[in-house]
């Protein structure tokens, strides 16, 4: 959850892809990149409180967050853009 959770803001922060500018401010970057290694260190060494993971596990989640990154930022795009399509649409009938 912390892993995806976070990633999502970037996908959401700015109506063009995640990467380009407007960059996140580093407040933002660097407490969901902390956030997220912390996370990860906890559920691979829990001290107890819950059933560690492997390595192998957290690089899994982590590679399947990071390909829904870019497949909602594709999502988000492509429905941008037909809102955009639709709205012009509108614009020029009225």
């Amino acid at each position: 959850m912390a892993v995806a959770g976070h990633l999502t803001l970037f996908v959401t922060r700015t109506a063009d892809r995640f990467w380009k500018k407007p960059r996140p401010a580093p407040i933002l970057l660097w407490s969901t990149i902390i956030t997220k290694l912390l996370a990860t260190l906890f559920v691979v060494y829990p001290m107890g409180l819950i059933t560690p993971i492997h390595w192998r596990s957290a690089g899994i989640v982590w590679a399947y967050c990071i390909a829904w990154l870019f497949i909602g930022d594709a999502v988000k795009r492509s429905v941008l853009n037909r809102l955009e399509r639709s709205a012009q649409l509108h614009a020029a009938s009225d």
